[in-house]
């Protein structure tokens, strides 16, 4: 769901505007400084997944290169233009070597991301 989607009055800016900071969750607040979302994810949901991802005590301590660790892909693009990204993070941060060659697809039920190739296969 958008941004755009949600209420005004529900909105994180204008919640923020009508109360204060302690009426909005961490992510809500990171939402507003961050200001926008990727394609397919909005602000808040992105920034959920980031404080998930690092602990919201860590945030202040990573390089831009550890926060953009965080955005790994988009689901909906998977299979497709961000297929070569998430086959990338398999080769260099999970040291999936054979993963290097693989095929990607989706599992029947569109859930399950499936990477294989001759010989193996893996399940995310």
């Amino acid at each position: 769901m958008k941004i755009k989607d949600i209420s005004k009055e529900n909105r994180p800016r204008e919640r923020l505007k009508r109360s204060d900071a302690s009426a909005l969750s961490e992510a809500e607040l990171l939402a507003i400084i961050l200001r926008t979302g990727s394609r397919g994810e909005n602000v808040v949901d992105m920034c959920n997944r980031i404080i998930s991802f690092y602990g919201l005590e860590n945030l202040s301590d990573l390089s831009y290169e550890e926060f953009q660790k965080a955005y790994l892909f988009i689901w909906e693009d998977i299979p497709g233009k961000d297929s070569e990204k998430f086959l990338k993070y398999l080769w260099n941060n999970l040291k999936i070597d054979w993963a290097k060659n693989a095929e990607i697809c989706k599992s029947d039920n569109n859930e399950t991301i499936v990477v294989k190739n001759k010989k193996k296969i893996s399940y995310f």
